[in-house]
């Protein structure tokens, strides 16, 4: 119900006014919104015409990490990004708007909080592609998998589900946990890196994790329904060929899995019974 609830919430915010564009240069970055008026990217501003007339190279729609370096916790990194560019014209202005504030700026690390709001902003204008990629910085800050250690909790893949694991201890990328079974029970169990999927924020008194996770997944589904480019996909040093849609929308579905076990992680962990979202 809460998870229902902030997805319908999200999609009542409305979006921030869009500033009047810039006298438009070659070379420059502008953001273009797609035929069907359901989404925008960016583009890179190509030639420039009589009138409004306009020629843009635009970007390739699947997320990349933030200064195009490192890796995701939850999307789908798929190989060869951006070797196929797709050119568009727009002759009409409102189709074009400028980068928010914060995209210009380059370098310098911030906050997970920071990140989500950022992401949120980009959200709310319809901009998956770069939301999704926000939103994962936000998490490598919170929820890297680095971030777990001996007396903390995780969450790790145990027969195919999202669980629940407490860490005794941790041996050359072998982890040994403890499970709590259905009837109440501990279990002792070894595992690999591989079946970690998070850590657990443990200072998480606004419930920033399971937030950003909706919205990533929120992200996801959008890109399911535009992105039908077939590409090769990267998955733990393995390379495996299929659909971006398949990619995208198993990677929600596991954004969504985290979330609901978060959840229970802090009903069981809070006195309140509810989770204010």
């Amino acid at each position: 119900v809460h998870i229902i609830y902030f997805m319908i919430k999200m999609e009542h915010q409305a979006a921030p006014a869009t500033p009047p564009i810039s006298p438009l240069a070659v070379g420059s970055t502008v953001r273009i919104r797609d035929g069907s008026g359901k989404f925008k990217c960016r583009a890179i501003v190509a030639t420039i015409g009589e009138g409004n007339s306009v020629s843009l190279v635009r970007d390739d729609l699947a997320p990349v990490p933030l200064g195009r370096v490192g890796d995701f916790l939850i999307a789908p990194l798929f190989l060869g990004v951006g070797r196929s560019v797709k050119e568009c014209e727009s002759d009409n202005p409102d189709d074009l708007m400028e980068l928010l504030p914060f995209e210009d700026k380059n370098g310098g690390e911030t906050t997970a909080e920071i990140y989500k709001s950022q992401g949120d902003q980009l959200l709310r204008i319809s901009d998956y592609t770069c939301a999704a990629a926000y939103y994962e910085a936000a998490l490598s800050k919170i929820a890297s998998k680095s971030n777990v250690s001996i007396g903390g909790s995780c969450i790790a893949r145990r027969n195919g589900d999202a669980v629940i694991a407490d860490v005794d201890c941790i041996d050359d990328n072998q982890y040994d946990v403890i499970f709590m079974s259905q009837d109440g029970e501990e279990e002792e169990a070894t595992i690999s890196s591989k079946d970690i999927l998070c850590s657990i924020w443990d200072k998480d008194e606004t419930y920033l994790q399971p937030r950003c996770l909706l919205n990533l997944s929120r992200c996801l589904v959008k890109l399911a329904e535009f992105d039908a480019t077939t590409g090769i996909v990267w998955c733990h040093g393995q390379t495996k060929r299929t659909t971006r849609q398949e990619k995208y929308r198993s990677s929600a579905v596991l954004g969504c899995s985290i979330t609901i076990t978060l959840c229970e992680y802090y009903r069981e962990s809070a006195a309140s019974p509810d989770i204010p979202l």
